[in-house]
């Protein structure tokens, strides 16, 4: 061959491989320029602090459902209902930093209702707010609601001085309900001293019912001369709610003053001074929990001595 084209040809190999080294000079030389970034740097804030959201505790009470939460980090955190992202009772923004909040939902609102004694929805948190990012998180809130039972008492007198000694109502503290028992003649009125109660006097026994957000019911009712534990007592409604006397008609539920209504007329045993009046009380946050019995037709009422 022509030592010329022999030349030629490792000129051009020889410039090639020069160009490839200069390339591969330049990009390392461009990727080094590139600021290093720091594998815990995120938007101004570290992996750990981006996803630290805590609750501690979550409160039910008659009215609704309250998270309390625990947060740090340098994003804004929204909190929001599932499915209900553009009602402003059911969406709340926090500052970023370390904090602690509260984020309440109200029944009849966000589509959260008490169903079989419990309520619960799934709460969004979204930092930063308005996208859902790996940061983002979903936590189902739950409020299981149980009932609960007390005793109501009441004292009256039925004699040629009838008389009515108010007694103390049972008490429960906080968002626990509470009831107040009285007795009232048929025109509704608070039976007093001034207001004498003959035999076969109708009367109104009205267990009213506090909050409004809960209901009642009784059994067990009964009468007693006073309130030894050991006294005789003659029982006027049973196990089931009905009444088991032809003087006792059944109990119903009063939506306007939220109290249980039992109407009965005045009687007493033979050798009884005063009468007192007992039921064991269930309260319900549903009102079907606490609807009267049904069946009470069947129950036999009978008369279990002389009566005055």
């Amino acid at each position: 061959r022509p030592v010329s084209k022999i030349l030629s040809k490792k000129y051009i190999s020889a410039m090639k491989n020069k160009i490839v080294l200069l390339t591969i000079i330049h990009l390392l030389a461009s990727v080094s320029a590139i600021p290093a970034r720091d594998p815990e740097e995120k938007d101004g804030s570290s992996d750990c602090d981006m996803k630290r959201f805590d609750i501690p505790e979550v409160v039910c009470d008659s009215k609704g459902l309250t998270v309390k939460f625990e947060q740090k980090g340098a994003l804004k955190t929204q909190l929001v209902v599932k499915d209900h992202l553009n009602d402003s009772k059911c969406e709340k923004m926090y500052e970023k930093g370390e904090n602690s909040g509260k984020f309440s939902v109200t029944y009849g609102t966000c589509g959260v209702e008490i169903k079989n004694k419990t309520a619960e929805f799934t709460l969004m948190v979204l930092r930063p707010p308005g996208e859902i990012r790996e940061s983002a998180q979903t936590r189902l809130i739950k409020c299981k609601y149980r009932t609960k039972e007390g005793k109501a008492n009441k004292s009256y007198q039925v004699g040629d001085l009838r008389t009515v000694t108010e007694l103390p109502s049972t008490t429960f503290s906080d968002e626990d309900p509470t009831h107040e028992l009285l007795i009232l003649n048929s025109d509704n009125k608070p039976v007093t001293e001034t207001d004498p109660v003959t035999p076969g006097t109708p009367l109104i026994g009205k267990l009213r019912i506090s909050p409004k957000s809960y209901f009642g019911s009784i059994k067990n009712c009964y009468l007693a001369p006073d309130q030894k534990d050991d006294s005789k007592k003659y029982k006027i409604i049973d196990e089931s709610g009905c009444p088991v006397d032809s003087y006792v008609n059944g109990w119903q539920w009063d939506t306007d003053t939220n109290s249980v209504q039992l109407h009965f007329k005045a009687f007493k045993l033979l050798d009884w001074n005063q009468n007192h009046i007992f039921c064991e009380v269930h309260y319900c946050i549903e009102e079907s929990d606490c609807a009267p019995p049904t069946n009470c037709s069947d129950t036999p009422k009978t008369c279990n001595g002389p009566k005055l």
